[in-house]
Parts: C-alpha cells; structure tokens; sequence
C-alpha cells in the first residue's frame, strides 16, 4: 500500500495518489507494526486534501532497555535488539494484532532508524513468532515499549561482533538495565599457497564481511572478495563467525577455495594455510546404450539438480569439456529428457570420463499409509555403489545422494504412484510422509529395489501403525550437545525401513514421534568435523517412549 514518511516536524505528504477510500495507519518507526488511527479519506481525481491531523494510538505494555557494550568497556551503537515469542526465532516481525511500539531512544529523546520491515506473521504454522527490533543509539542505549507480560527472548547482534541471546519471565513489571556484553567476532590470519609445489600465491582474492550500504547504521552486513597482494601470499581477515569460520580465497589459474576452521571470539587465529588447486580440466563423452553420440546433454559436476559446480552441454559428437575441476569433486553427471541420468566417479587424477545413458526403467506401484499422515511424494534415489541387498549398509543415506540422486514426482490421493526414466541399477524407493498434522515427525519409507533398462517394476509399501516415540540425550563431555543430527530407521516386515531425522537443540535433547515398533538403528552425526558419528542399535515399542543417553 502507500507509505510516506513524515518529516522532523512531523509533517507528511503523500503524493500521485490514485482516487479511492484511504484508511489511515501510522507506524512509530519504519518497521514497527502500523496502528489504526480510525481516519478514512476519499479522494476523486485531481484533489488534494490538507489539513490533516493523525493523532498516535496509546501504547501500553512492558519496557525492556539497557545498554550495548563489548568486552573492553566501549559503546556499540547500531546493534540490533530483536525481542520475539513464539517459536523463538529472532529477527522475523512483528504480529498485525499486537500494538506495540519500536522505539530506540537516546539521552535527548532522539529516535534512531529501524531495522525491519513490514509487521506479519514468522514462524511454523501453528507456532507464530512476534519479533520487534530496535537499533541501539551512539550512547549505546535501546529501548523497547509494548511488550505483553508473557515471555520474551532479547536477541543481539551487529556485524562486527558475536550474537547473544537472553530470557526475560512472564510477568508485567518492565525490565531495566537488561545490558549486553558483545564479543568481537574472530579473526584470521594466514597465507595462500600452490597446493602442490608449496609457493607461495602473491596475488588472489579473500571474501570478507563489509558494512550493509543499504542499512549504514551497522546492524548488517554483505560479503564481497578484496583484493590481495602480498609477496608471502599473507592475509587477514576480520568478523569471521565462530565457533566456525568459513574462509573463502580465489585466484586466476586456481580452484576456488573455501576451508572451515574453528575460531573464538576475541581472538585471532594465525598461520592459516589455504592451499589453493592448480585448476584443471574434464573431458568426456555421452552415449547411448546403442553406442550412438547423445549432443545437448546437460553435464554437472555433482546430481542431476546441479547443486554442484560446473555446467555445461554435449557437442553434436556427445563430446564436453569442464573446467576448473576442484579434485574434491567425487562425480559427473549427465541428463538428457529422452534418457534416464547417467554419470562417472570421479578421482583426482581423472582428466577423461565416458558416460553411457540409458531409456531407463519404470517404477510404479502405491503406498498405504494407516490414517495418520499424507503421502507427499514418492521417488527413487539412485545408490552409485551397491549395497549387497541390505539397505543397512545404505543408510543413513548421505545427504549429498538426497540432494543429488532423487528422481521424484507426487503420489496420486489414492497413494498410486508411477516414475519414469529411472537409471537402472540398485536404487532406494522413497516415499515422503507428511505427518505434521497429527503432531508427529515426517517420515520416510525406504525400499531397496533393482531397476532394469526398459522394465517395469511394482512395488507396494505398507506403513505399519506408528505410535512409538523415540527420545535421545546427547552430551559432549557431560554438557548438552547442540546441533547433533539423528537419523532413526526402524526395521518392518512390510518394509524394508521407516526412517526419520532430527536435529539437537541446546538443551541435547531429541524427540522422533510416529515411529512403528521395532528393531531401530540409531545414527548420530555432530555438525562438522570434530567427532565421528555414532551408532546405536535399540528397539521402539508399540504406544511408548524409548529413551536412549548417548555420550561424545
């Protein structure tokens, strides 16, 4: 809708209006919630109307306020304060229907700008999260008014420094003196090297965080590459993210690079090395299962979706060249619409590559589901080596197969389903289960199934009842272990396995609901790299809790 902004003196216009009936809403601050004012205009073309007084609605509620510092005693000015409920997630917007004001004041009652936007409704259905931000002024000093009396989480962040996060309890009275310590996000300081002749790279480009230019007051930021020219290859950079850092350098002649160190706030961490790849080619060639050349395929480092790097497409021979092969890279695809997707694994030492597509199979068949869920989808995820008939020693399925291998399609009401152009081979069928609206985990149902060129297989899952639940404790040397990923599968009779993941919260807890009883398989992978998955094996039981303490 039409917005403007008033002036210092409270004086506003709004111009090039089309006719029609204005209702008038005002907003304390650009990004607080707008507020009725109870005035409607109507307005004919070519008219002007003058004169008009907007009068503030009360706004009642709870005060929160204190002051930003960091660690060496100093203001920080321009920091975001976001207050929010609901499903705790900072930094959403505000509810339509809470009239709360934004406000950050200093010393002379001088409002600073905002940080936000429009107020609505963030979160999961059935979850709404209100969220109100401030800017805290040059004397350090915010302060948010309107605030209902139950519980609220006061978020903090800027650019330049690491998040905190407090609590404040249900109740009516205001919250002063609510003052947050900031620690400098870390640094880092290293050097470029050739990867494999040691030299040192003189000239090449780091990525780093700058100032938003859209929002100059601090609270934001963009990341962009500087240039770097140093005889050692030496850099430093700044307001790196802890616990982990992701360095990012770039040079002619070289692989991209982006390596992941863990860093401390306050801190810099040195003699860094990022050892940068001499850039090299991939060729190849596409053909059919006849032997005939198979021109415009789509070739990808990665899946066919081409989340990885590098794209390009099949000369009239079936021919392709990529560049800038990073030696990371473990595959090459090829998809064509006439052809089921094809691909070759990859070694750092490939330099040439034959692929050969095939028609493809057809899968089809229907997944009965016992009342509580809905079927989202059904696909195939294409296992580039084999199994040996157990779907054990496939799972948990790497997530780079989920994102990169999936064929998938939607499942018809009656649950039928039917997916063409599948490559043939071992393969997994999935089918995803949407659970939510009885409260419980998404599921997955997985089959192991062997995919013939040009055949047509059926194959039917049956989800038995899942009422079982399953809950994990996870600790790293006797504290909670955030951020840990599970993936739980439960072995049936009528399907191979019923499979569902979630992740930690800070507290190390993990809840899966919906399960069915049985034999389950238990694997816990912490986010990074610092410990090495675990696997448990247990049992869930009809109607009940299986509890399960896991110790890093």
């Amino acid at each position: 809708w039409p917005t403007t902004r008033a002036d210092g003196e409270a004086r506003f216009e709004a111009t090039g209006l089309p006719a029609g009936t204005y209702e008038l809403e005002v907003a304390p601050q650009q990004g607080g919630p707008w507020l009725e004012t109870g005035i409607s205009v109507s307005l004919e073309n070519g008219e002007a109307l003058e004169g008009l007084v907007l009068i503030m609605p009360d706004l009642a509620g709870r005060t929160v306020s204190g002051r930003i510092r960091d660690a060496q005693g100093r203001i920080i000015a321009g920091a975001q304060v976001a207050a929010s409920q609901g499903n705790r997630m900072p930094f959403g917007f505000g509810s339509m229907d809470d009239a709360a004001t934004l406000a950050a004041q200093s010393k002379d009652a001088r409002k600073t700008g905002m940080y936000g936007g429009a107020p609505g409704i963030l979160g999961m259905p059935g979850m709404p999260s209100r969220s109100y931000s401030v800017l805290s002024n040059e004397d350090g000093l915010y302060r948010v008014v309107g605030l209902n009396e139950e519980q609220w989480s006061v978020h903090v962040s800027h650019w330049k420094y690491c998040r905190e996060n407090r609590d404040i309890e249900a109740g009516p009275a205001d919250v002063t003196g609510l003052d947050f310590i900031l620690r400098r996000l870390a640094a880092v300081e290293g050097r470029a090297t050739h990867a494999e002749t040691g030299e040192p790279v003189t000239q090449f480009e780091v990525r780093e965080k700058v100032p938003d230019p859209n929002n100059p007051e601090g609270s934001s930021y963009v990341e962009q590459y500087r240039e770097v020219h140093h005889p050692d290859g030496r850099f430093r950079i700044e307001h790196l993210d802890t616990p982990r850092a992701a360095i990012a350098i770039r040079a002619n002649g070289f692989v991209d690079a982006e390596r992941v160190f863990l860093v401390s706030p306050d801190t810099t961490t040195r003699d860094v090395v990022i050892a940068l790849e001499p850039a090299r080619a991939l060729e190849g060639l596409v053909r059919d299962w006849a032997g005939q050349p198979v021109p415009d395929a789509e070739i990808r480092l990665g899946g066919p979706d081409g989340r990885q790097a590098g794209a390009t497409k099949t000369r009239t021979d079936g021919s392709f060249r990529l560049e800038n092969i990073p030696s990371s890279a473990e595959v090459v695809t090829a998809s064509h619409p006439d052809y089921a997707p094809g691909w070759a694994d990859l070694t750092p030492e490939t330099r040439r590559v034959a692929i050969t597509l095939y028609e493809g199979g057809l899968v089809e068949g229907v997944v009965r589901v016992d009342g509580y869920a809905t079927v989202d989808k059904v696909g195939v995820i294409h296992l580039r080596s084999r199994s040996g008939g157990d779907l054990r020693s496939a799972l948990p399925i790497p997530e780079e197969l989920l994102l990169y291998w999936t064929t998938e399609q939607a499942c018809a009401a009656d649950g039928a389903f039917q997916i063409g152009r599948v490559t043939p081979g071992e393969a997994v069928l999935l089918a995803d289960l949407n659970a939510a609206q009885a409260g419980l985990s998404d599921l997955h149902v997985l089959r192991l199934i062997e995919v013939s060129d040009r055949r047509t297989i059926s194959v039917d899952l049956m989800l038995p009842p899942g009422d079982s639940s399953l809950e994990c404790r996870v600790t790293h040397g006797g504290t909670p272990y955030s951020k840990v990923y599970c993936t739980a599968a439960v072995w049936t009779s009528t399907v191979d396995a019923i499979v569902a993941s979630a992740s930690s919260g800070r507290d190390g807890l993990i809840r899966i609901d919906g399960l069915p009883a049985g034999r389950c398989t238990i694997h816990l992978a912490p986010r990074g790299d610092e410990d090495a998955p675990v696997v448990v094996e247990t049992f869930t039981h009809p109607g009940a809790a299986t509890r399960q303490d896991v110790a890093f």
